[in-house]
């Protein structure tokens, strides 16, 4: 039990999943976290997981304000806009060309 309980550390889990980011840090279009991923189901978990490596547990720590698709430049992109429970709020851009509308 204790191995299952390292792997899904905050910190180990982004670790153990490496190959599923690059690029940026999502700061920007320009800096887009880039889902290297080609099923949506995945990719989409991916994205969320990322979020809770940098703000903690969805709804105790953060919660989706409004996510929106951005087609640009032959590329699609997910804009997450989250608010944290001190009331500020992020907004992370990830690249999901690689999975967009693949099932």
């Amino acid at each position: 039990m204790k191995l299952f309980k390292n792997l899904f550390k905050k910190k180990n889990s982004l670790a153990l999943n490496k190959k599923a980011y690059s690029g940026g840090d999502g700061s920007s279009l320009e800096n887009a976290v880039i889902i290297n991923c080609d099923k949506s189901l995945f990719g989409i978990s991916f994205e969320y997981s990322y979020i809770e490596y940098l703000y903690g547990k969805q709804n105790e720590d953060w919660t989706v304000k409004l996510q929106s698709l951005i087609h640009n430049n032959e590329k699609s992109y997910d804009k997450i806009e989250v608010e944290l429970k001190n009331g500020s709020n992020k907004i992370i851009f990830f690249d999901n060309t690689q999975f967009f509308g693949k099932f």
